[in-house]
């Protein structure tokens, strides 16, 4: 597999991941028709939707997290106590 056939990806995925951040849309929903659609208009090797959705969830949930971890880290989450 040659790899620098997806070598714009991040760039689009970061385009993405902004307008579903700064709208409230989930970033799969916003991903998915990217990879369907999108990515093989420009030439790229096309993705089956089971990788499309696959792929989009899985870059939803790592952003979920990093986001959760964060909120975690800077003590923004209420949590109760242990006892």
């Amino acid at each position: 597999m040659d790899w620098t056939v997806y070598w714009f990806m991040l760039r689009v995925c970061l385009v993405v991941a902004g307008v579903a951040m700064f709208s409230g849309i989930s970033g799969a929903a916003l991903l998915t028709p990217v990879f369907l659609i999108g990515f093989p208009s420009m030439g790229v090797p096309r993705l089956t939707t089971v990788a499309a959705i696959g792929t989009s969830l899985l870059l939803e949930t790592s952003g979920f997290g990093a986001g959760v971890y964060r909120y975690l880290k800077i003590r923004l989450v209420e949590r109760p106590p242990r006892g």
